[in-house]
């Protein structure tokens, strides 16, 4: 699923944090308390390694 900035904005924390991928391994992580934070996910060596690229600050 293609993340565009209308989902990006839309989506609200939860009780626990949770992922939405836009593929090929790039995803945003939606914290608890609301932050919001760029991490490309792959595989090396049979392990998922994460990476973290940015974090967007919340704007309220």
């Amino acid at each position: 699923m293609k993340l565009t900035d209308s989902i990006i904005k839309a989506a609200k924390p939860k009780d626990k944090r949770y992922n939405l991928a836009d593929g090929k391994g790039l995803v945003l992580l939606i914290q608890p308390d609301g932050q919001k934070a760029w991490r490309m996910r792959y595989y090396f060596n049979e392990n998922e390694i994460c990476f973290p690229l940015a974090s967007i600050p919340l704007c309220r």
